[in-house]
């Protein structure tokens, strides 16, 4: 199945559930933007893994689109669409907040 298919069904759930899933689904608007048009078996480790650094250091933006991605991954495997995730198994530490 369609990665955006699923994206856009996952979203879909969420907000039948009553949440406010706008910035969530702008994250996974993008990711499928970043992965293309491509069946959810072929999301690869390496191309989540450059769409969650995206340019320059790791921010706290890497932890919000990670977040994203895992309760969506769960969602999928969940509903036997996939059987693993292709999230980072490690977590790059938070950035020290600015003062």
């Amino acid at each position: 199945m369609k990665l955006s298919r699923l994206v856009t069904e996952y979203i879909a759930f969420k907000r039948s559930l009553g949440f406010d899933f706008q910035p969530p689904a702008r994250i996974l608007k993008s990711f499928c933007r970043a992965m293309g048009d491509i069946e959810v078996t072929q999301v690869q480790p390496s191309t989540v893994q450059a769409f969650l650094a995206g340019k320059g250091a790791i921010t706290s933006f890497w932890h919000v689109k990670f977040q994203v991605l895992s309760q969506f991954y769960h969602f999928l495997i969940i509903r036997n669409y996939i059987e693993s995730s292709p999230l980072p198994k490690t977590i790059p530490k938070r950035p020290e907040p600015m003062t």
